[in-house]
């Protein structure tokens, strides 16, 4: 995964208690509770939905509607340049509107992290791949890489009034090499891991050689919410098999 090896500011390190009986691919998480910094410094300018609409500075890259809070309304999610050129290209702006009789879409909420700049995705170019809504959840889709591919999805769901990160599905791997898949439920903290090794026939398609699954458990106490949420920058601990400990970065 992207950013593997990021190091965060580390705050707190709980330890959950350990089982005396575990399967094999059971293990309980060594718990970090760790934060982002904002990497705009809170200082990033956002566009009010008005300069939206009177300026092409700020280009539409995807939009979804859809109920996000069960009101039986409709919302609207866009995705959107800004005019801020940063270390790794343009930032992103992510903004949630609601329907107001009067005033039409009104900007509700909004988000200057959850969407990756446009040079951040390596070789690959621009990361960021698209937005929906699934079933009253928010779904982000990021790709990028070169030889080594990543791939972040990542979905929000309207709770405790805000946008929780409630699912993240990574990918990490070489095409005929192996590949690592990650998946986690925040909302029950369960964690699947797919670890597979590949090869090439002689047609050059991928085949599988072998596939390991583990589990694991990490419930966060807190879970990342829409405004916090950097794609492949938030970190868990785990400890696995041998006594050893891992990171997982989504």
């Amino acid at each position: 995964m992207k950013n593997k090896y990021l190091g965060l500011t580390l705050l707190t390190i709980l330890i959950i208690g350990c089982s005396d009986q575990k399967t094999d691919s059971e293990y309980e998480a060594i718990k970090y509770e760790e934060v982002n910094e904002d990497v705009i410094d809170g200082e990033a300018y956002e566009p009010t939905a008005e300069e939206l609409e009177e300026s092409n500075n700020f280009e539409i890259l995807a939009s979804a509607i859809g109920d996000l809070d069960k009101d039986g309304v409709d919302e609207k999610v866009e995705v959107v340049n800004t005019d801020i050129i940063g270390e790794y290209g343009i930032e992103r702006v992510l903004h949630i509107y609601k329907k107001d009789q009067n005033e039409g879409w009104k900007l509700w909420r909004s988000s200057h992290k959850v969407i990756l700049p446009s040079e951040s995705g390596g070789m690959m170019g621009d990361p960021f791949e698209d937005i929906g809504i699934e079933n009253g959840v928010l779904v982000i889709y990021h790709w990028g890489g070169s030889s080594w591919k990543w791939s972040y999805t990542d979905r929000f769901r309207f709770q405790n009034n805000n946008f929780e990160l409630i699912g993240a599905t990574t990918t990490y791997g070489k095409l005929c090499e192996e590949w690592e898949d990650f998946d986690y439920n925040l909302s029950t903290g369960n964690i699947i891991v797919t670890n597979t090794k590949e090869y090439c026939d002689e047609n050059e398609e991928a085949q599988t050689k072998s596939e390991i699954k583990s589990t694991y458990s990490y419930k966060m106490e807190n879970l990342p919410t829409i405004e916090n949420t950097v794609p492949g920058e938030q970190n868990i601990f785990v400890i696995n098999k041998d006594g050893e400990e891992i990171q997982f970065s989504f």
